[in-house]
């Protein structure tokens, strides 16, 4: 008899355990936790997660190479402003360019452009009093009057130039200007 109950007393156990087992895997399978496969995750996930990646790569890549081309743009036409004003442009106004003028050419410059006559002779152009100011001496400088070499003239009112007269002229210019 005592075999029997034995017997009875292990199936029982048995029963226990694969009740427990069932529910166990029940609770791990289901809707809220669901078991994952390393066939899905080599599979399914791996590679959704790499092209989710590569599209925010990409994403990321053109937006930066959008700013990228707007900053280009910009530098582009800030040259072009550059250049069309004859190039005597300087970013820190401490950097004099060479221009040379033939006969009949005139530089007009912008305000606070300076001019230094090096070779040649020219003249000061203005419709008004005062042409141009003679930093050098401090004395103002009146249209139709010719400019002297190695003094530094300054252009405060717009509209004033400084043209070449008999021949070839060597000008040193600081600020904007363009050639007529």
């Amino acid at each position: 008899m005592k075999s029997w109950k034995k017997r009875l007393a292990a199936c029982i156990a048995c029963m226990v355990m694969i009740g427990g087992m069932t529910v166990f895997a029940a609770v791990q399978g289901g809707q809220e936790n669901p078991l994952v496969t390393l066939g899905y995750i080599k599979d399914v996930f791996t590679k959704n997660m790499l092209q989710e990646a590569d599209k925010k790569i990409s994403d990321s890549k053109n937006e930066y190479e959008k700013k990228l081309d707007s900053k280009v743009t910009a530098y582009t036409e800030e040259m072009k402003k550059l250049q069309s004003t004859g190039g005597g442009n300087s970013s820190n106004g401490s950097v004099f360019s060479v221009v040379d003028l033939s006969a009949g050419q005139a530089l007009l410059g912008s305000v606070g452009c300076e001019v230094m006559l090096r070779v040649g002779n020219a003249v000061c152009v203005s419709p008004g009093a005062p042409g141009l100011i003679n930093t050098t001496t401090g004395a103002t400088l009146d249209g139709g009057k010719a400019l002297q070499q190695n003094h530094l003239y300054m252009m405060t009112i717009e509209g004033r130039s400084v043209k070449a007269q008999g021949g070839a002229v060597k000008l040193l210019v600081r600020g904007g200007y363009t050639i007529q």
